[in-house]
């Protein structure tokens, strides 16, 4: 995962969450990439959500962290990653916030 360094700095902006390494991201961003979301917008990473489903329960997702940069809070980034990274809705239908797209 290219972006694991900003989905760190994102994580870490957010506070309250542990203190995970880009190693710890780009591994979930390459093993759990369909139970998560990064959302995008002027080129940077802006939200994100980490989790993963339960094998013996594919029906049940676990979700780990759920974060937004501090500028792009209360526009949906959090409420549409999570729909994305739980599969109710796919990438096109995120909202755009000043025109710039917020993309899986």
């Amino acid at each position: 995962m290219q972006d694991s360094a900003a989905v760190a700095e994102v994580a870490r902006e957010s506070g309250g969450w542990d203190r995970n390494s880009s190693y710890f991201y780009a591994l979930l961003g390459t093993n759990f990439a369909y139970t998560g979301a990064v959302a995008v917008a002027d080129h940077r990473v802006v939200g994100l959500v980490v989790g993963y489903r339960v094998p013996s329960s594919p029906d049940t997702q676990f979700v780990w962290q759920v974060a937004t940069a501090a500028a792009f809070r209360g526009r949906g980034v959090a409420t549409h990653s999570l729909a994305v990274g739980s599969g109710q809705t796919g990438p096109s239908s995120l909202p755009r916030s000043d025109g710039d797209p917020i993309e899986r």
